[in-house]
């Protein structure tokens, strides 16, 4: 092959590989078409079904029947100073001193109360 041919070739790869799909000839009959239009379709409808699905289902993991989870005194307690140990150490990262002091107290509170369960 010579440089002119190799050019030539390249030129031309180049410029069917420059093709959109529209610019391409698809010959299509209607019943190809309907085929297609049904296959698109069911896809949709099935990710529509997919996500309503997810939906109901985050929605429901997500609902804590609160009156259900009949939790005594001492789990309360210990469920919030969970909570106030969590809220501590992020104030703590973000140098809130403020905020920590505050939370500080109500936990020594809930520590107090919580010693009436130790015995």
């Amino acid at each position: 092959m010579t440089k002119k041919e190799i050019k030539d070739l390249a030129k031309a790869l180049l410029e069917s590989m420059n093709n959109t799909p529209l610019e391409m000839d698809v010959a299509m009959d209607d019943q190809s078409l309907d085929v297609l239009s049904a296959k698109v379709v069911a896809r949709l409808v099935s990710l529509k079904e997919i996500t309503s699905w997810h939906n109901r289902l985050n929605s429901y993991l997500t609902e804590i029947d609160w009156d259900y989870i009949s939790m005594t005194e001492e789990e309360e307690l210990l469920s919030e100073l969970a909570k106030l140990m969590t809220l501590m150490n992020l104030f703590t990262d973000k140098e809130e001193y403020e905020k920590c002091s505050l939370l500080k107290a109500r936990i020594k509170d809930i520590k107090f109360a919580l010693k009436e369960y130790e015995k």
